[in-house]
């Protein structure tokens, strides 16, 4: 199991800004299944979300 930090996913998504992927967490945006907490440090499981946002942009796709 590969761990993401916020920055990485900050990066892949070209983010400056690490509210945003704390207002997507808070929203439901991103599920917070998507994450781990390890003592105060969040991360994201890889796998899960590549699987994520491959099953997002197929349901995008559908509905076009």
């Amino acid at each position: 199991m590969e761990l993401l930090t916020i920055k990485e996913v900050m990066d892949m998504f070209h983010l400056t800004k690490r509210k945003t992927i704390d207002n997507w967490l808070y929203s439901g945006t991103l599920p917070r299944s998507l994450t781990v907490r390890i003592g105060r440090h969040v991360f994201f499981i890889k796998d899960k979300l590549e699987d994520f946002l491959k099953t997002v942009n197929e349901e995008q796709a559908a509905n076009t």
